[in-house]
C-alpha cells in the first residue's frame, strides 16, 4: 500500500538497481495478477533485476506469467521452503532484531 509494489530497492554487484517485494502469506499462493503487478512495478521503476519473497508459493500461473523475466535472469522467485533455509543457513549472521523478529513470524504461522 503506498509503496507501488516495491518493499525494498537497492544496487546489485554491478551498480544496477535491485527491487524487492515481499508477501506475507499463510494459506495461499501468490497470484498470476500479483506476479504482474510486481513486474510492471520493475518496469515503473526502471530496476534492471527484482526478488519475488514470498512465505508462501506461487502459482503455477504466477510462475508462468513471470517465466520472460526469471528465464533472462532479470527476476529471482523465493518461495516460503527455500527462504527459512536461506534463514537457516545464515541465522548467525543475523541481527538479534532480526531473529527476534523472524522467530515471532515463523510462530504466528504455526497458529
Amino acid at each position: 500500500s503506498g509503496d507501488r509494489g516495491i518493499d525494498l530497492r537497492g544496487k546489485d554487484t554491478s551498480g544496477l538497481l535491485l527491487v524487492v517485494q515481499c508477501k506475507h502469506f499463510f494459506g495461499h499462493v501468490v497470484t498470476a495478477e500479483q506476479a504482474r503487478s510486481f513486474g510492471w512495478a520493475m518496469s515503473s521503476q526502471r530496476a534492471y533485476s527484482g526478488w519475488f519473497v514470498t512465505t508462501s508459493t506461487f502459482s503455477p500461473q504466477a510462475i508462468d506469467e513471470l517465466r520472460p523475466l526469471t528465464s533472462q535472469y532479470r527476476m529471482v522467485l523465493i518461495e516460503g521452503d527455500k527462504l527459512i533455509s536461506f534463514i537457516r543457513d545464515h541465522w548467525n549472521a543475523l541481527p538479534a532484531h532480526w531473529q527476534w523478529r523472524l522467530t515471532e513470524c515463523m510462530l504466528q504461522s504455526d497458529r
